[in-house]
């Protein structure tokens, strides 16, 4: 059961821009790792910015990046084996981030924050749900929702218990880590809850999409379990763009539909059984793996000839990016509004997709063919990565390589492209990285998360 690598890598460095990767290996070590060259060089041009360990221990790293190249991560201090949320840059090359096991939680009075966290970040906003534990905290109002940015801080935005804006005398009775922020640290979540507080039998369980931005928290839309679905891939949403619009998947009257617009003012723009929109003439079936980018929206729509379509929303326009007669996954799109996606071939194998300027999208890597810069024979033999893409075309992601030479020490790694310099290995397992100018070592293991942040550092 291997979870895939989210990418970006440092093959080479671009004229004027700065690129930073972050990557995890089993000799635990954060590492943020930046490039900055001219041109492509097979050298690897590495070098670690940050060293975690022996400060915390491994378990539950979870990491981000924002724009700025300051790394967020989560991990358990190994002195007052406490966890916190921490933000690299500060003293030390680390700082604690708001959220820290033990320490009193904000808005709340005599209650402390537990060690269970979840969280997300986008840019310099975040959002996290925090468990409680202190004075007058029980099982039905332990746990807590925070959001906000590096400048404002966390505000409080609902603790378990709370009655839902519109719906008097309900009660929120489980919280969800389904939730997404915007750069502004707006937030859109769901939940689960009794529409009357004082009669909580299972069977009367509903689930709300909830929104909140500044102080003001409100509700978007109300349905039972099976017409507001929450699944752990999030492939109905909920997801809120940087105006505070709103977009998901959800049944209404018995059929799926794909809404958006805010509290008070949802639009259905598209429902199984309607048309596709041109050049497809083919009636809906499903709809699933929708997400958003800045103000754009990106979705899945299976036909009935049973091949795949993924479009992009823009406004009112609806821009056919792909059709396919086998599977699309794990779409990725960079701030231009590009997508990147892994395209399903016949007999099961998998090729990623890229769109290149204003054509249609390129193979950029296909599973079981020669690996670019490693000796004949050595293939990339899978593929199943999440994606990282930025503005600048580039796309990175995870790989299982075979071949001759290839064993268990050395068979996983991280890949860009680049559409000047093509395809190339960023780091892989066997290789090594320099912790500084004394200390090189050998990379035991890629895997986790690869986030891309690539920057503009001259005019």
């Amino acid at each position: 059961d291997r979870s895939p690598s989210r990418g970006l890598g440092d093959v080479y460095k671009r004229q004027g821009y700065k690129g930073q990767i972050i990557i995890k290996s089993l000799i635990q070590l954060l590492l943020i790792i930046s490039y900055s060259s001219i041109g492509y060089t097979a050298d690897y041009n590495a070098r670690t910015i940050l060293n975690i360990t022996p400060t915390f221990y491994e378990n539950s790293f979870e990491y981000t990046i924002n724009q700025e190249g300051r790394a967020y991560f989560i991990a358990t201090n190994t002195t007052t084996d406490k966890t916190g949320l921490y933000l690299t840059g500060g003293p030390g090359g680390y700082q604690t981030f708001y959220y820290q096991e033990g320490e009193p939680a904000h808005g709340l009075i005599d209650v402390t924050m537990t060690g269970s966290i979840f969280w997300e970040a986008n840019n310099n906003a975040f959002v996290y749900l925090v468990g409680l534990e202190g004075n007058d905290i029980s099982d039905e109002n332990n746990w807590a929702m925070y959001a906000g940015n590096l400048l404002t801080g966390p505000r409080l935005v609902y603790q378990l218990g709370d009655e839902i804006p519109s719906l008097p005398g309900s009660t929120i009775a489980y919280v969800s880590d389904n939730m997404q922020v915007n750069e502004s640290g707006e937030v859109v979540f769901k939940v689960q809850y009794f529409p009357d507080a004082s009669n909580q039998n299972f069977s009367t369980l509903k689930t709300a999409i909830l929104k909140s931005s500044g102080t003001n928290l409100s509700l978007v839309a109300t349905g039972t379990s099976s017409e507001l679905i929450s699944d752990f891939l999030r492939r109905y949403g909920p997801y809120i763009d940087k105006n505070g619009h709103v977009t998901f998947i959800a049944k209404l009257d018995g059929v799926f539909k794909l809404w958006t617009g805010e509290a008070g003012n949802l639009t259905s723009i598209l429902a199984v059984g309607d048309k596709a929109p041109p050049p497809s003439s083919q009636t809906i079936v499903s709809l699933n793996d929708v997400n958003i980018y800045e103000t754009s929206v990106y979705f899945i729509a299976r036909v009935a000839n049973g091949n795949r379509l993924l479009y992009s929303r823009t406004g009112t326009d609806f821009r056919l990016v792909k059709e396919h007669n086998g599977d699309l996954a794990n779409v990725n799109s960079s701030a231009n509004g590009k997508l990147s996606y892994l395209k399903y071939a016949t007999g099961g194998s998998i090729v990623i997709d890229s769109e290149q300027e204003d054509v249609m999208p390129s193979e950029i890597a296909i599973e079981l063919q020669q690996a670019p810069d490693l000796a004949e024979g050595v293939i990339m033999a899978d593929l199943d990565s999440l994606l990282s893409s930025n503005d600048f075309r580039q796309v990175i992601f995870n790989s299982i390589l075979v071949g001759d030479g290839i064993t268990e020490a050395n068979n996983e790694g991280i890949w860009l492209y680049d559409p000047t310099y093509g395809l190339h290995p960023v780091i892989r397992e066997g290789g090594s990285v320099e912790l500084d100018l004394t200390d090189t070592r050998t990379i035991k293991r890629v895997r986790g998360q690869i986030n891309l942040s690539l920057i503009h550092i001259s005019e």
